[in-house]
């Protein structure tokens, strides 16, 4: 299913899109685990940025060409590319930017480590919603114009 929406974005050269749909995943799991290990965490910050801003491109260099109509490749479900979600990958990678940046270290208190869990599951909540608001204005937009058709 990968494979087909790397193909779909007609951005690859003809043939490479299997070898991508392969490679691109251990690249996302290799930054992944390096955003989890304190030790790698710095450096992994500036290649998940890279990697949020050049599928930003991507869906935003078909929307310009009118290809709204493809899967953006994101998971599972179906996700129509919309500009909702070139912002969305905008928004993470400006966030990772800014929390790249440098800090002021102190101990960790009780009470930042439960604000910090909070914090954390609220920001994760917002994102699957966000996420599900724009799947679901995919379909809506889909079905209105196969309806119009």
């Amino acid at each position: 299913m990968f494979e087909a929406a790397l193909d779909a974005y007609r951005l690859l050269p003809s043939g490479t899109a299997a070898v991508v749909a392969r490679v691109l995943p251990i690249a996302e799991v290799l930054v992944g685990l390096g955003l989890l290990v304190p030790a790698t965490r710095g450096w992994s910050v500036l290649p998940f940025a890279a990697l949020m801003l050049v599928y930003a491109a991507a869906m935003a260099l078909n929307l310009l060409r009118g290809r709204s109509q493809i899967d953006c490749g994101c998971g599972a479900d179906v996700h129509l590319l919309s500009w909702a979600l070139v912002t969305r990958n905008g928004v993470l990678a400006l966030a990772a930017l800014i929390v790249s940046g440098p800090s002021a270290a102190r101990e960790l208190q009780w009470l930042d480590a439960v604000t910090l869990v909070g914090a954390a599951l609220c920001l994760y909540a917002t994102y699957l919603l966000f996420d599900e608001l724009l799947r679901q204005h995919g379909r809506m937009v889909h079905l209105r114009r196969k309806a119009a058709s």
